[in-house]
C-alpha cells in the first residue's frame, strides 16, 4: 500500500485514482475494450453541514475509461486522474438525471451505462475482534 501511494502522490493523483486505474487496466486487457466506463458511487457529502446528518447521499459517478493508443500506465493514470476531477466536479448531478437527460438504451437487466463498479472504502475500520479468531480488513 505504501508503494501505492507512493506513486499516487508523485503523479498528483490520489490512491483511489490509481487503483482505479488499476482495475480499468484490467478490465480493458480482460475485455478487449478500448472505449468504456465503470461506476463509483461518491459519498455526495460536500457541504461540511451534511456529515452529521443521517440519511442516504451515495451518488454513483459515471467513470470513462480511454484505453486507446496503448499508453503506458502512468500516460493512462493521468488520463484517470482528469476523469475522476471531471466526475468530482459533477457529482451533485443525481444519477437519475443522468439517465433522464442522456436517455440512453434502456434494457431492464443491465445499467445503462456501466457493467462494473470500483469502491474504495477509505473510512478507518473498527477493530474486528472475535475471541479465538484472528480477522483483518483487506
Amino acid at each position: 500500500a505504501r508503494k501505492l501511494k507512493q506513486l499516487a502522490q508523485k503523479e498528483g493523483a490520489t490512491l483511489f485514482m490509481v487503483l482505479m486505474a488499476a482495475y480499468q487496466t484490467l478490465l480493458h486487457r480482460y475485455s478487449g475494450q478500448q472505449d468504456f466506463a465503470v461506476g463509483s458511487p461518491v459519498a455526495n457529502r460536500r457541504a461540511p453541514e451534511l456529515e452529521p446528518l443521517i440519511g442516504f447521499f451515495v451518488n454513483m459517478l459515471v467513470m470513462r475509461a480511454d484505453a486507446s493508443g496503448d499508453p503506458t500506465f502512468r500516460s493512462f493514470l493521468h488520463r484517470v486522474r482528469q476523469v475522476c476531477l471531471d466526475a468530482y466536479s459533477h457529482q451533485d448531478v443525481p444519477f437519475d438525471k443522468l439517465v433522464e437527460e442522456l436517455q440512453p438504451p434502456r434494457d431492464p437487466s443491465r445499467n445503462p451505462f456501466f457493467e462494473a463498479v470500483f469502491v474504495l472504502q477509505n473510512v478507518p475500520q473498527p477493530a474486528l475482534r472475535i475471541p479465538g479468531l484472528l480477522a483483518r480488513y483487506v
